[in-house]
């Protein structure tokens, strides 16, 4: 088949414009971990940390798709509306071998910006439509981009002392602890389903994506700053149920409904690296300068959004 074959059965002799606003909720977290083993000097000691930052909170964004026939552009954008609901967790562990123990374990409050983006093509694989109403397979391909931009402000929790007892500790909401910026890079392949009759429209779709995940973490308390990159995979699942409220069936309309998505993603066989621009004040010495062996760096995250959808179809 010719270049000019596939462009003429790809591109729509008719096309359809929409513009899709919609506010929810995004629930679940995104979590960053590394693992620093056999650490010289100490006999075969390993050190690591977990942090855990929370991604709750109301969303709103916009979508807009042009197309039609065999081919669809679809674009969308959204962004958090509040700070998260619940605390950034941290955990400080040590390792003997198999053996794990943790060492310190606080909460902090955490305030965000969050950027969810996506650009996504739909080819038309298969379609059938009757008197039943219309069924059609779409492939899809894309990219999503994930931004994350925390601040957390003060801690409460414990550490573990020199004879093995949990000691109380508490850092004021005050005290800017950590500035962090991550970025989860997310091309993808799927399927789309779409099934309509009448005034009723059903979307679903599944996609398997890529991850790369690049992360730059400040921990302003302790003038000490670190790099990390991993890679990975993640699946996600989406379906939203549609009704046709106003207008027509072709051309004008307006359709509302929610929209539910679920996504996990993985990454790992990263390294973070890490090294002080100023003093500890938590640690005697001088500090200054001084790079930490690099770790294994690792990147999780779940996530669940629930939408409410009006879209405008012209």
């Amino acid at each position: 088949m010719t270049l000019a074959a596939v462009l003429v059965w790809a591109l729509p002799a008719a096309g359809e414009i929409a513009v899709q606003p919609q506010i929810g909720m995004l629930a679940g977290g995104t979590s960053y971990a590394l693992k620093l083993d056999n650490i010289p000097g100490t006999g075969g000691l390993g050190a690591g940390s977990q942090l855990d930052y929370p991604l709750n909170f109301p969303l709103a964004g916009l979508g807009v798709s042009l197309g039609g026939g065999r081919f669809t552009v679809v674009a969308s954008l959204a962004t958090n509306l509040d700070d998260p609901y619940g605390s950034m967790e941290d955990e400080d562990y040590v390792t003997f071998g198999s053996e794990q123990q943790t060492i310190a374990y606080t909460e902090s409050l955490a305030e965000a910006r969050v950027v969810l983006a996506e650009l996504c093509g739909r080819i038309r694989l298969s379609g059938r439509a009757d008197q039943r109403g219309r069924l059609a397979l779409d492939l899809l391909v894309g990219y999503r981009h994930q931004l994350f931009v925390f601040d957390i402000h003060g801690a409460e929790g414990w550490v573990l002392g020199a004879g093995g007892q949990r000691i109380d500790a508490a850092i004021g909401d005050d005290v800017h602890a950590i500035h962090y910026v991550g970025h989860h890079a997310l091309p993808f392949v799927g399927l789309g389903l779409t099934a309509a009759w009448r005034a009723f429209r059903l979307d679903a779709g599944a996609r398997v994506l890529a991850v790369i995940s690049v992360n730059h973490d400040d921990h302003v308390l302790r003038n000490k700053e670190g790099d990390g990159r991993a890679y990975g995979a993640g699946i996600a699942a989406s379906v939203s149920p549609r009704w046709r409220v106003a207008g027509r069936a072709r051309g004008w309309g307006l359709w509302v409904g929610p929209a539910l998505e679920l996504q996990y993603l993985y990454g790992g066989g990263g390294t973070l690296e890490q090294r002080y621009y100023d003093d500890d004040p938590s640690v005697p010495g001088d500090q200054r300068g001084l790079s930490i062996p690099d770790s294994a760096f690792s990147v999780s995250s779940m996530q669940l959004s629930a939408m409410f959808n009006a879209r405008f179809t012209f």
